[in-house]
């Protein structure tokens, strides 16, 4: 699933669904998505992103098998970045509690079912907590969060945190600032592993840096090992999937 522009217009992306060549697309929204940032689960059953289609920012789920479009959300709030479990069953995402978009301090995490019900606040600390990313039994969420002068350097930083879906338990999982857009998978071992770009310019102002680490857990994820360098340049990954990387 991808966002795309159309030769009619070219300056309003449609959201695609494609198979594995991204061949045989088609269009499954096309109204107001602005910035859609879609999320297919990994049974590849649902899609879910977030658009203006009735004049706020919400939550949208579709069905691929049955070709249907809900509003998860469909409030007065602003809903941004949504992250599904592999069967669809957990969404999460960012909430604009209050203030404008550039008032960061007020996003929180929240959680519904796929219907839309059972919506539950995850964060409750008033730091702009966001990007998350679900692991594929629905169990825990993997977030960044901007909280105040973690590494000393008097500024704001973004701190890696681990979490379980009620939001009761919260781990750190790195202060390092620099890294960001975390997502998680179960490698075949029973480890955890995240995966997390890092974008920074070079100490002597040469090009910035663009690659992705990662970070490992063998105790479901209370303390992490890491980071752990790959040779993969680019922002925002995806997941790790087939054998575990050695120990």
């Amino acid at each position: 699933v991808y966002m795309s522009a159309t030769r009619n217009n070219p300056n309003q992306p449609v959201l695609i669904l494609a198979d594995g060549m991204a061949r045989n697309g088609r269009v499954i929204a096309d109204t107001r998505l602005e910035n859609g940032l879609p999320k297919i689960s990994g049974d590849g059953n649902y899609v879910v992103y977030n658009s203006f289609l009735d004049g706020e920012m919400d939550i949208y789920l579709y069905d691929v098998r049955n070709d249907f479009t809900v509003n998860l959300t469909n409030s007065d709030i602003p809903e941004y970045f949504p992250t599904i479990n592999y069967d669809g069953s957990v969404i999460v995402y960012e909430k604009l509690l209050g203030g404008s978009p550039t008032a960061v301090d007020f996003i929180e995490l929240f959680a519904c079912d796929r219907d839309g019900g059972n919506e539950r606040q995850l964060t409750l600390n008033k730091f702009a907590d966001t990007l998350p990313a679900i692991t594929d039994d629905g169990q825990w969420v993997v977030f960044v969060s901007r909280r105040w002068d973690f590494t000393g350097d008097g500024h704001y930083d973004e701190t890696m945190f681990y979490m379980d879906i009620n939001g009761e338990t919260t781990y750190k999982i790195t202060k390092d600032p620099f890294y960001d857009c975390p997502r998680i998978s179960t490698l075949s071992d029973g480890r955890l592993a995240a995966v997390v770009n890092r974008v920074r310019r070079s100490p002597q102002g040469g090009p910035r840096e663009e690659r992705n680490w990662l970070y490992f857990s063998e105790d479901e994820g209370e303390t992490w090992s890491g980071p752990q360098e790959t040779p993969v340049e680019g922002v925002v990954p995806d997941q790790v999937v087939g054998e575990p990387a050695p120990h």
